[in-house]
């Protein structure tokens, strides 16, 4: 075989793409691979210069390039860059090329030839992108986690605070009785039943917010007036709001009906108000309003309060978030009243966003329920009315109260007692048989969590006694999920009331035949 044959057999089975040019850029000899890249000739290549009619299909810039770059090999620097092409599958695929042009120098150190190289690198170019963006997805989580882990230490932090906030005053209170007798006595009182109803909104909120995440919550529904459930909202916030000086404007007409829970609307409403009131300065002012809008009933809460800042806004509702506050938190609560709303809006074929112009500027939560229609035309309320029994506060009512917490028991039974009623006490289950069978009561406030036999036994065998097969039990319990006050129900328990209980909780639970109603914290 001649030499030059041998040459033309070494030089086409080098690696990748690999040209031979003049110093002016014309193409001597390409090898297989170049050539078969593109599919021509050897024809079709030597002869002609490289940046026109080499096997890529190049764009003017990828010219401009080639020309400047054998420019500059022809003066002796060595070129490397990647350059995007088309080329293979006929010059229909977009290919990266690492690319390199190098001169050649005969033995007296004259450059004499250049000597480009191409690989084909699209495929680790593909990989890299792909790492990449796999490396920005994992950012991006790591970042998600860490922030969903700092808002989540930031509310354990926060509980804890607010958890401690009211036990202080209420051990300060106890230790003021203690040391002045009867002194004192009434301010000590009030300031024990405000921070544990404090207490117990925290509580209540808490578990809200456990068993709406795990859809737990049920919805009595029925077609009521949004004006009855706005009232019932202004009144839970009314505290809140007299206390900070806050003047209420209210704009809500009757007759725009929705289809939902009473309790659970108002609870919106009463959420929305309190987080306006925290978040404006005392005696700022704070509008409510209701319409109709299509087929839509439209509440609105405006406040002239510190407003939301943009990175805060589209997060507002979302669990544990809130605006950064000063230590001494002096606003409270735990930053579940939005989440609430949101929840319960949603589960009510709702909406529900928040707009403000920053700080400074105050806020307005928009909520849309759909208007509720029957056949098209709009629905009416159904009328809610209770019984109440001819059992009052006058001594002709026996009641057994039971309970292992001693405490718990004779204070419930003082209260009872002040009322009117005739009580009687016991601390188990046993115990409350022995008394009931002899003290026959009309009504008994049983726990659920006693010894020897629950609650829900000894209710079974209380109205097994002749003569109190009718007798009322009502549940006094810490045990408060819907899956409690179902199996409660279904023990015979007209009534499910969680600790601590209000007295007026106690009273209408006495008074209120509705079987099928509970009652919650104060």
């Amino acid at each position: 075989m001649p030499e030059d044959s041998l040459e033309r057999v070494a030089f086409d089975e080098m690696q990748g793409f690999v040209c031979l040019l003049d110093t002016q850029g014309i193409v001597l000899k390409c090898n297989r691979a170049a050539l078969d890249g593109g599919g021509l000739t050897r024809a079709e290549v030597e002869g002609k210069p490289f940046w026109e009619t080499f096997w890529w299909t190049v764009s003017p810039q990828t010219q401009a390039d080639l020309r400047d770059a054998i420019r500059r090999a022809a003066t002796g620097e060595e070129i490397r860059y990647d350059v995007e092409v088309y080329g293979g599958s006929g010059g229909k695929e977009t290919i990266i090329i690492d690319f390199t042009l190098k001169p050649v120098r005969d033995e007296s150190g004259r450059i004499v030839y250049l000597l480009p190289e191409g690989r084909d690198i699209s495929e680790k170019k593909a990989q890299e992108r792909e790492l990449q963006q796999l490396l920005l997805q994992i950012n991006a989580l790591r970042e998600d986690a860490e922030s969903a882990n700092r808002a989540k230490d930031e509310f354990l932090a926060m509980l804890g605070h607010e958890l401690r906030n009211p036990l202080a005053p209420i051990l300060t209170a106890l230790q003021l009785i203690k040391m002045r007798g009867s002194d004192g006595a009434d301010h000590a009182r009030t300031v024990i039943e405000r921070q544990v109803a404090h207490l117990s909104r925290l509580v209540d909120d808490l578990l809200d917010v456990s068993r709406i995440a795990r859809g737990k919550v049920e919805l009595k529904t029925e077609i009521v007036d949004i004006f009855d459930v706005i009232s019932e909202g202004i009144e839970v916030a009314s505290p809140l709001l007299e206390q900070r000086a806050h003047v209420l404007k209210v704009e809500v007409p009757r007759g725009l009906f929705v289809d939902g829970d009473p309790t659970r609307l108002s609870q919106v409403v009463a959420n929305l108000l309190t987080n306006a009131a925290k978040y404006t300065p005392a005696a700022g002012h704070i509008t409510i309003s209701a319409e109709r809008e299509r087929d839509e009933i439209v509440l609105r809460v405006r406040d002239t309060g510190i407003g939301i800042p943009a990175d805060v806004l589209p997060r507002v509702f979302e669990l544990f978030v809130q605006e950064h506050q000063a230590s001494d938190r002096s606003q409270g609560g735990l930053g579940l009243g939005l989440t609430i709303v949101r929840s319960l809006v949603e589960r009510h074929h709702g909406s529900v966003e928040a707009y403000s112009d920053g700080p400074g500027h105050g806020s307005e939560f928009v909520v849309r329920l759909p208007e509720a229609r029957v056949d098209g035309v709009v629905a009416h309320p159904v009328s809610r009315t209770s019984e109440l029994t001819a059992v009052g506060p006058n001594g002709s009512a026996r009641i057994l109260v039971v309970d292992d917490n001693e405490d718990a028991a004779q204070m419930l039974s003082d209260v009872l007692e002040l009322r009117g009623y005739d009580t009687r006490i016991a601390h188990d289950a046993p115990e409350a048989l022995r008394i009931a069978n002899d003290f026959s009561p009309h009504i008994a406030f049983l726990d659920i969590g006693l010894p020897v036999m629950d609650g829900y036994e000894l209710a079974t065998h209380l109205r097994a006694i002749p003569g109190l097969a009718n007798i009322r039990l009502i549940a006094v319990t810490g045990y408060g999920q819907d899956g409690d006050r179902t199996r409660s129900r279904r023990a015979g328990f007209q009534k499910h009331l969680v600790k601590p209980v209000d007295i007026r909780a106690i009273e209408a639970a006495i008074e209120d035949d509705d079987s099928t109603a509970t009652a919650t914290p104060a």
